[in-house]
């Protein structure tokens, strides 16, 4: 388990997957849509949602807690997976999967480029199932991680207001 780090997947872009995550399993407020980060700390962002209304738009302050795990990395070279996924959130969260995995074994992966992720969305958490392409010194290599993203805390910090 790891706290991540400003450099790789920044904290302020868990907030919309925060926002997503208690969205799908809370349909009463499937509504509710990610506004602006408040303050980040360790692992506490606040944040700002709006949520409609039947007269107009409202806003509510809500505090998350959220986690990010390295699940899963391994090595798929010599498997020939096709595809590019720019995307900026497959990229941050390869990013991380990397410096993680970097971290915790020592090497020098160095990401080349995310070929394709998938996402399983399930209770509290988001499982992004990642290929992508790394390179540490040779040539580059195939590679397949999962990122766990789990909404630990969500609750109502203010009172609505106008927007």
């Amino acid at each position: 388990m790891s706290v991540v780090g400003e450099d790789n997947l920044k904290k302020n872009d868990l907030a919309p997957i925060a926002v997503d995550i208690y969205n799908v399993n809370r349909e009463q407020y499937a509504q509710l849509e990610f506004w602006k980060v408040l303050h980040v700390d360790d692992l506490m962002i606040t944040i700002t949602l709006k949520a409609a209304a039947d007269n107009g738009r409202l806003m509510n302050t809500y505090e998350a807690k959220v986690l990010v795990e390295l699940e899963e990395f391994r090595d798929l070279t010599g498997v020939d997976v096709p595809g590019v996924d720019t995307s900026d959130l497959s990229n941050k969260l390869a990013r991380f999967a990397v410096h993680e995995h970097n971290r915790e074994q020592n090497a020098s992966l160095e990401l080349w480029k995310v070929v394709k992720r998938e996402d399983e969305i399930f209770d509290d958490r988001i499982m992004y199932c990642i290929t992508l392409k790394a390179v540490d010194g040779g040539p580059v290599g195939t590679y397949y991680a999962k990122v766990l993203v789990t909404l630990k805390d969500f609750q109502i910090l203010g009172a609505a207001t106008s927007a």
